[in-house]
């Protein structure tokens, strides 16, 4: 009886360790999110991600020419809408996908003449 009990005790220690492993299942937030300003002027920036069209972090933020900023555990896993805005008019939109890894990095950059650049880092 007290075999079946550990052995028991073993497999939901197991699955609760490997929880974060499996893409259906969302890990804690540990993404981070990098903006950056390369332009000469400075700029007010929105970043808003969604997921199932509910925001999962939105930050708006005034950045001087070659300033930047570092949002850290902003994300979890999954797959999420990207939406930045720059200045109220010029936007971009671009998916984030960052599967069952949530220690991703999110760049977002206004480059020289005002463009929006989004890149994402991959799982080691």
């Amino acid at each position: 009886m007290k075999r079946r009990t550990v052995v028991r005790s073993v497999a939901f220690a197991s699955l609760g360790l490997s929880a974060g492993c499996f893409g259906g299942i969302s890990s804690n937030p540990g993404g981070s999110i990098l903006v950056r300003n390369d332009d000469d002027t400075s700029h007010q920036i929105t970043v808003k991600l969604t997921d199932d069209s509910e925001t999962e972090f939105e930050r708006e933020v005034e950045l001087n020419a070659s300033e930047s900023v570092e949002y850290s555990d902003a994300f979890g896993g999954g797959t999420y809408g990207v939406t930045v805005n720059v200045d109220g008019e010029e936007s971009r939109n671009d998916d984030l996908n960052v599967g069952s890894c949530g220690a991703i990095e999110l760049h977002v950059t206004v480059t020289s003449g005002g463009a929006i650049e989004i890149l994402q880092s991959h799982c080691d």
